[in-house]
């Protein structure tokens, strides 16, 4: 392939098709709760706790060690979700909470 001007109608629509399609993916992030005052309360009054981190923090800035623990609680018979927490600088701050099934 050459230049846009130079390929064929289907070779562009294949082009655009696949350039719409890693933009998309470019873009796709994660979809997590901020943490306020009623998401708080809400949790609370659900009965959810949170989970403490290595080195007895509650917080992690890493979206994959939440997302781990998240699937370690589950796969042990827990509800988790992940709430996120963000700065002025916007950084991101994960938190887990998580309660056991009842049988």
């Amino acid at each position: 392939m050459g230049h846009r001007q130079q390929m064929t109608d289907k070779q562009r629509m294949d082009w655009d098709i696949m350039q719409y399609n890693a933009n998309k993916a470019a873009r796709r992030g994660s979809n997590y709760a901020y943490m306020s005052d009623e998401v708080y309360h809400d949790l609370q009054d659900k009965g959810y706790v949170e989970h403490i981190f290595e080195r007895d923090e509650r917080v992690t800035t890493s979206e994959y060690a939440a997302k781990k623990v998240v699937d370690e609680l589950r796969a042990s018979g827990c509800y988790a979700r992940i709430i996120c927490q963000a700065n002025k600088l916007l950084i991101r701050h994960y938190s887990v909470y998580y309660k056991k099934k009842k049988k």
